[in-house]
């Protein structure tokens, strides 16, 4: 029994039940699930600024969440270590801190209005070229996220960009910089270069059977096999189950009956508005009057987009007459929203205020979804139930497969139970295989297990992904073993062939140097080569690389080097002239983008220093 509960424990339904525990503890903290915990403070002050603890794991959340999206659906979070993650957070969180905190001290702020513009703009909470509330929702669920705690994610991010725009932008770069720059760039080196291939001398290589046996003796521990298992296995897959899953019109008329019933159109006002903005030349009387002069031309019949072009403030949408787009609840700032959605088609606001001044508002059109109809809807339907019954029979049938295979003595019992075919993996070693099985973490420490490989068990269920779960038991155990001389005769020859091959072309080039710098050249053949820049193809790239590391030559001495190439082959270079690149030849656009590319720099490394400046200067407690 107690087994049978400790299995139960590692089912899906169990799993998601304690990751929602986690996660809601993770983002909002026991208080969310008991209320009765206590402030302990917060663990981290920067310059008396709270870094709470709800922060930190927001964003180890986040920080989770990124790595195993980039790991793919073989991500194990097991692997993440806990504690490494809440260090690098921390650290960011200081840093964040640090740069908001200096740009507000700076006068920087980002207005509400602005973020609600950015986030209708955003491509990814668009459907079909407009901002839609539902896919907004989604995404934000998807990360863990709430609107506001996106919002205030995102004023962050924008106070950070503002602080480093703030330094960036003011950095240049003097024509004597540019100057050296494009020199460097354009620098042409003329050379000439001898190469000796190693497989011309691979051919004249003999080894003896002494020198094979004393190199197979001084590199034996590199001819050890790995220790490798062979694994029979079971697999669930929610797609086969998917396939097997019939869904009836009973059940699909019942289905869009509820969804009929259930069904709530979604509103979108399509509104314009004139922006009477308050700052350093208007205050907010005098924005006020304005506001209630303009709202009094549009009662007098005069054109609202006229107007918008003629006295918004709102830049981006003045020049088109205040058109704002459709706009759904919960977008707008609330003063904003709550005028818009008061007003009746075609009418026009008294002045509203909010934070960035006076909005004269006008409500173009109402637009409702429709429900769908029983055609329009099956498809999605039969799909939601189709998916929603093979979630179920997944579910009960990992939990058979559970039961089954913890009690059979092979994988016979729950194959024929579940109607699975018994498979075998390709040899699985303690790094792994080549397939996706035979590659996952979790398949490779339940092979080695003292579980499956000595006692041999069947393993618990192993959840590859969220739609597929395996079972394994062992097959066959090749223990790790000394591979005879015999066995790796033929490639500690090619080895010791190749080294030696090396080693005497290596000999080779270098007399050849010795040559040309002591001024003989006599019986060298030379590939010569004028101009060369530094992204020619036309040479090797280990020869081109070299060439551009040589010593400019002194006077009529070339300057001579050897270098080895990838294959084991080497080459002998003689530069023999450098010649700088002309800015004259440079254009206009040419220099000015080689100016930014140069500043943009400048002010990234001014950047890095000012956040180097912070952190020194930064009281950091930690709890």
């Amino acid at each position: 029994m107690l087994q049978n509960l400790r299995e139960n424990s590692q089912g899906i339904i169990a799993k998601v039940i304690v990751g929602f525990i986690i996660i809601t503890f993770a983002l909002w903290g026991v208080d969310s699930l008991v209320g009765l915990a206590t402030d302990s403070g917060a663990p981290v002050t920067v310059n008396g600024v709270e870094v709470s603890e709800q922060q930190i794991q927001q964003g180890i959340e986040l920080q989770r969440r990124q790595i195993l999206a980039q790991m793919g659906e073989n991500a194990d979070p097991s692997l993440l270590d806990d504690k490494l993650l809440r260090e690098a957070v921390v650290e960011r969180l200081v840093e964040e801190t640090l740069l908001i905190e200096s740009a507000r001290d700076q006068g920087m702020t980002v207005g509400t209005e602005y973020l609600d513009k950015i986030i209708l703009a955003t491509r990814e909470f668009q459907v079909d070229g407009q901002f839609d509330r539902n896919q907004f929702d989604a995404m934000l669920r998807n990360a863990g996220l709430s609107p506001m705690m996106y919002r205030d994610l995102l004023r962050r991010e924008m106070l950070i960009n503002q602080r480093q725009s703030g330094v960036v932008a003011t950095a240049f770069a003097v024509p004597s910089e540019l100057q050296a720059l494009r020199a460097l760039d354009r620098q042409v080196r003329s050379m000439a270069y001898t190469e000796l291939s190693v497989d011309n001398v691979l051919a004249t290589i003999a080894v003896d059977d002494a020198e094979v046996e004393d190199y197979y003796r001084q590199q034996q521990s590199r001819f050890v096999t790995d220790e490798e298992v062979v694994v029979d296995y079971l697999s669930l897959d929610l797609d086969s189950l998917a396939a097997q899953v019939e869904v009836t019109d009973t059940e699909l008329k019942a289905a869009f009956d509820q969804l009929i019933q259930d069904f709530q159109g979604d509103e979108a006002r399509d509104a314009s508005h004139i922006l009477i903005a308050v700052g350093t030349e208007r205050d907010a009387e005098a924005a006020k009057a304005l506001a209630e002069e303009v709202k009094a031309k549009l009662d007098a019949g005069e054109s609202f987009a006229a107007l918008a072009e003629t006295y918004s403030d709102d830049t981006g949408s003045a020049e088109t007459g205040g058109e704002l787009g459709l706009v759904e609840k919960e977008v707008m700032v609330p003063e904003f929203e709550q005028a818009l959605f008061e007003l009746a088609e075609g009418e026009v606001s008294s002045p509203v205020e909010t934070d960035f001044g006076f909005h004269l508002i006008k409500l173009n059109s109402i637009v409702r979804s429709e429900a769908p109809t029983f055609e329009q809807a099956r498809s999605g339907l039969e799909a939601e139930l189709r998916n929603r019954k093979a979630d179920d029979l997944f579910v009960a049938k990992i939990e058979e497969l559970a039961d089954v295979s913890f009690s059979a003595a092979d994988l016979q019992e729950p194959a024929e139970a579940l109607g699975l075919p018994v498979q075998t993996a390709e040899p699985i070693g303690r790094d792994g295989g080549s397939s996706l099985l035979a590659s996952h973490p979790r398949v490779i420490d339940a092979a080695f297990s003292d579980d499956v490989l000595k006692h041999g068990h069947n393993s618990p269920v192993i959840e590859l992904s969220p739609q597929r779960s395996v079972v394994i038991r062992l097959n066959e155990y090749r223990p790790s073993r000394q591979r005879p001389l015999d066995e790796v005769r033929d490639q500690v020859v090619a080895e010791l062939k190749q080294q030696k091959a090396s080693a005497e072309v290596r000999e080779r080039a270098e007399a050849i140097a010795k040559q040309v710098s002591d001024g003989n050249e006599s019986g060298l053949a030379w590939t010569t080569q004028e101009r060369v820049q530094r992204g020619d193809q036309t040479l090797p790239a280990g020869v081109v690389r070299e060439l551009f590391r040589m010593p400019k030559p002194e006077g009529d001495e070339p300057s001579v080097t050897i270098v080895e190439l990838a294959d084991g082959s080497a080459a002998v270079i003689k530069l023999t002239a450098v010649s700088d690149g002309d800015l004259a030849s440079l254009s206009e656009q040419e220099a000015r983008m080689l100016g930014g590319f140069l500043a943009n720099r400048h002010g990234q490394y001014d950047y890095r220093g000012v956040v180097r400046h912070l952190r020194d200067s930064a009281e950091v407690e930690r709890l």
